[in-house]
């Protein structure tokens, strides 16, 4: 998506060290590597920003392509002989999800003022309202149904976890203005590439995630 070719070196390099993270974290889970994906993507982003080095791209190229599985497959090994860790998923997408549907309903129903033109023309500030009383409802919901001794914890997690969503969202979207293409790829007929389809629930998890690294989603 930035740099508009393949290159077969680039390119396999950073399958090979996505995929080995993600091996890495299935044998061995821990907060560690998640917080080296992240890293990847904070210097890839100096190197763009502050340097201009393009190499910054493929740095952080590599952050992005493995932290989603990283922090998906260390919250479902919290307590693996338990259920929680696949309640806190469960929780977490479908708010996400809920926050994405309802933006889009909403959005496309109501209409009126623009989020931010500049970025995203068709986003508009109902859809941004609906997202977040998407992710309250079915968020709030699950949280009732799966953690009801913290419902308040969680109504203010699904809250956050539609603004990081929708943040997410937007922050790809300049990337590709950036570079002036509409998708970041064509892998998925219809849908453009797979960062099209996780953009928000990306920076979601790592909000979660982090959450989570922090004592908050501990059980009190």
């Amino acid at each position: 998506m930035t740099l508009k070719r393949i290159h077969i070196v680039r390119d396999a390099s950073a399958i090979l060290m996505s995929a080995a993270l993600t091996l890495l974290m299935i044998l061995y889970p821990t907060f560690y590597l998640i917080e080296l994906s992240w890293a990847l993507i904070l210097l890839g982003a100096c190197f763009v920003f502050f340097f201009g080095f393009k190499i910054g791209w493929n740095i952080a190229g590599i952050g992005v392509a493995s932290s989603l599985a990283l922090c998906l497959i260390y919250i479902r090994q919290i307590e693996p002989e338990g259920d929680r860790g696949f309640y806190l998923l469960i929780f977490m997408c479908s708010s996400v999800w809920a926050a994405d549907v309802f933006a889009y309903l909403i959005g496309r129903s109501i209409g009126g003022p623009k989020l931010m033109p500049k970025i995203s023309p068709k986003k508009t500030w109902s859809g941004f309202f609906g997202g977040i009383t998407g992710a309250l409802l079915i968020g709030g919901g699950l949280a009732f149904l799966l953690f009801e001794n913290e419902l308040e914890r969680f109504l203010f997690i699904a809250f956050f976890l539609s603004l990081t969503a929708q943040i997410g969202d937007l922050i790809e979207s300049s990337v590709k203005r950036r570079f002036n293409v509409k998708d970041a790829s064509n892998i998925i007929p219809g849908h453009g590439g797979v960062l099209d389809r996780v953009d928000g629930l990306s920076l979601a998890t790592y909000a979660f995630t982090a959450f989570y690294a922090a004592g908050f989603l501990h059980v009190q």
